[in-house]
C-alpha cells in the first residue's frame, strides 16, 4: 500500500491491522513509548489459546544509550519484535514483527496469524449467525488478514446490512415509520432510526457507517482495510448484546423451571403429609 493511515492505538495495530498496512506514528507519542520503552503496557484482546478475551502485557524493545529519543523520527529502516503475553498463562504468547522507518510502521509478520486469532474469536458467535453469515464472516477475516480490502469489506458489509435488516424486522411493530421508508434510508440513518434497539456504541457513532452507503467501486483498498476493524467490531458488539440477551433469557427460564419444580415437590410433600 502506498498511503499511510493515522493511528494512535498500538493495540489496534497489533490485534486488528492486516500485515503490511502502513501506519504513521506521531512523535513523541504513547504509541512509540509502547514499542520502545522499558515500561510494560497492557492491551485487551482475544487469546487464541485460552479462547477468551484477556489482558495482554506488551513487551517491546527499549532504546539503547546510543539511540536517543530525539533521533527516533529519523530512524533508519529496521525490523523489531513485540510480544503479547496473556495474563492467564505466561506460555500464551502472541509474536509480532514490525518494520519502522521514519515513524511509519508496518507489521511484516505475526504468529498466530490475524485470521487464526479472529476466527477463533468468531466461534463464540457461531450460534448467533446463520450458515451464510458465519461462512462470510470467516471469509472476510481471512481476506483482510492477507490485505484484501475490498473483498473483505464486501462480505462484512453484507453481514452488517443483514443484521440491521433483521433487527428492523424484529422491532418494526414498535417503530413509527413504514418498511419502505426504512429501506430507503442510508446506513447511518438506519442506525439512528433503530437507536433504541442497537448497542449504544453504534448509535453514538452512527456517522462512521456512512462508508457503507457508497457503491463498492467508489472505495479504495486502503479505505476498506481502514474501516474493516470498525465494521467487524460493530458486528461483534451486536452479537455480544444478542448473546447476553439470550443468556439472560435462558437464566430466567431455568429459574422459572426451578420454581415450578419446587412447587411440584412442595405439593407432593403436602399431599403425602410430609409438610
Amino acid at each position: 500500500m502506498s498511503s499511510t493511515n493515522n493511528s494512535s492505538n498500538i493495540q489496534k495495530f497489533l490485534l486488528d491491522t492486516p500485515l503490511y498496512t502502513p501506519i504513521k506514528l506521531s512523535f513523541p507519542s504513547e504509541d512509540v513509548n509502547v514499542l520502545y520503552s522499558k515500561s510494560k503496557s497492557k492491551a485487551d484482546g482475544h487469546c487464541p489459546y485460552c479462547h477468551k478475551t484477556t489482558t495482554f502485557t506488551i513487551k517491546g524493545h527499549y532504546l539503547s544509550n546510543d539511540m536517543a529519543w530525539s533521533n527516533m523520527a529519523n530512524r533508519v529502516s529496521r525490523s523489531d519484535t513485540v510480544k503479547l503475553t496473556c495474563a492467564r498463562d505466561d506460555y500464551h504468547v502472541l509474536d509480532f514483527i514490525f518494520m519502522i522507518n521514519n515513524l511509519t510502521v508496518q507489521k511484516i509478520g505475526q504468529y498466530p496469524s490475524l485470521a487464526d486469532i479472529a476466527n477463533d474469536q468468531s466461534k463464540n458467535y457461531k450460534g448467533l449467525l446463520n450458515k451464510q453469515d458465519s461462512s462470510e464472516f470467516h471469509k472476510a477475516i481471512g481476506l483482510a488478514a492477507h490485505g484484501v480490502g475490498i473483498g473483505s469489506f464486501v462480505y462484512l458489509r453484507r453481514i452488517f446490512e443483514r443484521i440491521i435488516e433483521n433487527r428492523f424486522n424484529d422491532r418494526k411493530d414498535e417503530l413509527y415509520f413504514e418498511e419502505e421508508e426504512f429501506r430507503a434510508k442510508r446506513m447511518s440513518e438506519k442506525i439512528e432510526a433503530l437507536h433504541e434497539h442497537l448497542p449504544a456504541y453504534l448509535t453514538s457513532n452512527s456517522r462512521i457507517y456512512s462508508i457503507m452507503s457508497p457503491a463498492i467501486h467508489e472505495l479504495s483498498e486502503e479505505t476498506c482495510l481502514s474501516f474493516f476493524p470498525i465494521i467487524r467490531q460493530s458486528i461483534i458488539f451486536i452479537l455480544e448484546e444478542d448473546k447476553k440477551i439470550a443468556e439472560e433469557r435462558r437464566e430466567r427460564e431455568d429459574f422459572a423451571k426451578s420454581i415450578r419444580d419446587f412447587e411440584a415437590w412442595e405439593a407432593k410433600q403436602i399431599k403425602d403429609g410430609n409438610l
